[in-house]
């Protein structure tokens, strides 16, 4: 999220903040650090722990990592993953997908070689990622208002 798009008369404040005097910027980074660690846990707790995905063996939940991205035009929070399959639940997918060949135990006990075969593959979109953000997007602009506030206002954060 950056801040010059998403606060309200954000062009102005974009050119206000683009030289950010550094009590300002340290501030900003700081809430911003705190806003995507809520953000983070928030999709943890209320959208990877049985709300919107079945939780199987915790990998996606685990995988859910924050950033911040500091540069002179302003302060960039990010929230993601790098597990293969996330964006296939986000986005959704409808195509052919090819299946390698694998050994598939067999309820007797034996053991098959499936041969590579390809089958067409339906998943509905289960957004965690946009949806938390969309859920916890005022409460991140209250945060980072807040501080900009209380920066220019003199008050400590």
């Amino acid at each position: 999220m950056n801040v010059s798009a998403d606060v309200v008369g954000g062009e102005q404040v974009y050119i206000r903040l683009q030289n950010l005097p550094d009590k300002l910027r340290v501030a900003l980074t700081k809430a911003m650090t705190l806003a995507m660690i809520d953000l983070r846990s928030y999709i943890a707790s209320s959208k990877l722990s049985g709300q919107v995905l079945k939780v199987r063996s915790g990998t996606l939940r685990r995988s859910i990592t924050q950033r911040i991205i500091d540069t002179s035009t302003g302060v960039t929070g990010i929230v993601g993953t790098n597990v293969k399959y996330a964006a296939v639940h986000e986005y959704g997918f409808q195509g052919q997908v090819t299946v390698k060949e694998h050994l598939r135990k067999l309820k007797s006990g034996d053991v098959a070689n499936v041969s590579s075969f390809s089958r067409r593959m339906s998943m509905p979109q289960r957004s965690f990622l946009r949806s938390g953000l969309k859920d916890k997007k005022e409460d991140i602009q209250a945060r980072l208002a807040k501080t900009i506030n209380e920066v220019a206002s003199g008050s400590d954060s």
